[in-house]
């Protein structure tokens, strides 16, 4: 009989003390694994996009602003679910004050060399 190796969670905060970021800014990981999104202090999104236009959404999955964290309470979180291996693409939508996503913050599953093409389109 075979046995699947169990599957691995992995954190990524969202917005970490105060600044515009996700970290870490990427992971590698195989289907199965998680990714639990911790969102701390402003009012932060989970956007796909895609490597060619990271500050738009693609429609594919977003979690739009409900994630607004001011005493950084351990409940605003998000797992995802790896399902397939292929680079996923992500930014958060926040303009108030300025463009998060054009600050840099930027997240990408699995992207293989292109981290630092997705990061200069942002």
């Amino acid at each position: 009989t075979s046995t699947v190796p169990p599957s691995t969670t992995h954190l990524v905060q969202v917005g970490g003390q105060g600044n515009l970021i996700f970290s870490p800014t990427y992971i590698s990981a195989p289907v199965g694994d998680v990714i639990h999104f911790k969102f701390l202090k402003l009012n932060h999104t989970l956007s796909q996009s895609s490597l060619e236009d990271p500050c738009t959404p693609n429609n594919v999955f977003d979690t739009g602003f409900i994630h607004f964290n001011p005493q950084n309470r351990t409940d605003y979180a998000l797992d995802f679910l790896i399902q397939n291996s292929n680079p996923q693409w992500f930014f958060c939508r926040q303009e108030i004050p300025l463009s998060h996503c054009h600050a840099g913050m930027v997240f990408a599953i699995n992207p293989g060399s292109n981290m630092d093409e997705f990061l200069v389109n942002a």
